[in-house]
């Protein structure tokens, strides 16, 4: 009994597991670039809101506290309470 020749398929099956890792190798790099493209425009922001003087800077919440009370923000918090008129 002769043992079966399976060269090909080991080859083929290296070959598909080495493509694999390049691509996750390669992905792994392309994202790493990426992380380092958004921390530098995160940086960029953070200076230039630390640069405003305090007068400029406003937080949305101190936006909102500061809107009439007739603004549909404030009728859609009214209207949505347990009353149900």
């Amino acid at each position: 009994m002769l043992t079966p020749d399976t060269l090909d398929y080991m080859i083929g099956g290296y070959a598909v597991s080495f493509t694999i890792l390049a691509l996750i190798l390669v992905s792994i790099a392309w994202r790493y670039r990426s992380l380092t493209v958004d921390d530098a425009a995160l940086d960029a922001i953070a200076s230039d809101s630390q640069n405003e003087t305090p007068a400029e800077t406003h937080t949305s919440s101190e936006k909102s506290a500061n809107a009439p009370l007739g603004t549909p923000a404030f009728q859609h918090k009214a209207s949505s309470g347990a009353g149900g008129n």
